[in-house]
């Protein structure tokens, strides 16, 4: 599979790309050794581009990039503006049903207090699997679709594992135990975490532009 097959839209202002799980989205502290997202891009377009907003390692899905440090600019103030809606779907431990909001305050990964941060949920598809995780015979599962309305450092994350429903292959935040049963079952050595949809008003034209990746089969 070439880069291209990655590429989900690009114009003279920004590029967008389906991150696949596994590659950080920057070179930094952690990753030395493993390329990085950002330089993949560069390379395919053969000039500097610059990041906007990051994606977790471990997940995948939509990511954008400004093709100039002022369109990159502005991309970055339509995020903080809360301009931008951001749609994921993950795998969770448990039954979590219907829809609502998680209002969690987090405590800052970097630096004391915490900061207000709220995540919409929704519940897709939930089901058992015949695998027994102790002390159940089964385990269940739920596919749920969430929003974040803030952006804290892996916020969807935390507030799942917050509420009892932590996302499988989450070796930070989940269950070891349903990690260990997805990889010995489904050969899945991931992080179950995709960002499925990225809506965002264009930084040149204004026009709200809605950006898609495919969700990987087990979060369908």
């Amino acid at each position: 599979m070439t880069f291209s097959s990655h590429i989900i839209y690009i114009d003279d202002a920004i590029v967008a790309v389906d991150k696949p799980a596994g590659m950080p989205t920057h070179p930094g502290r952690g990753c030395r050794g493993v390329p990085s997202l950002l330089t993949a891009v560069r390379n395919h377009v053969g000039e500097w581009v610059y990041p906007v907003h990051r994606l977790d390692s471990g997940a995948s899905g939509v990511v954008v990039f400004g093709r100039t440090s002022e369109i990159a600019a502005t991309l970055s103030q339509a995020f903080t503006a809360r301009l931008v809606t951001k749609t994921y779907r993950a795998l969770v431990r448990g039954w979590l049903h219907g829809e609502g909001q998680i209002d969690r305050p987090l405590g800052r990964i970097d630096r004391d207090g915490e900061q207000e941060a709220q995540s919409l949920f929704r519940s897709l598809r939930t089901w058992s699997e015949p695998w027994s995780v102790r002390p159940f015979a089964t385990s269940r599962y739920t596919i749920v679709e969430m929003q974040p309305i803030t952006g804290r450092t892996h916020q969807l994350r935390r507030h799942l594992a917050g509420v009892a429903h932590p996302i499988i292959g989450d070796t930070k935040y989940g269950d070891g135990e349903h990690n260990k049963a997805f990889r010995e079952y489904r050969d899945c050595h991931r992080l179950l975490l995709h960002a499925c949809s990225l809506q965002l008003p264009h930084p040149i034209t204004g026009e709200l532009l809605t950006l898609n990746a495919t969700a990987p089969a087990l979060l369908t």
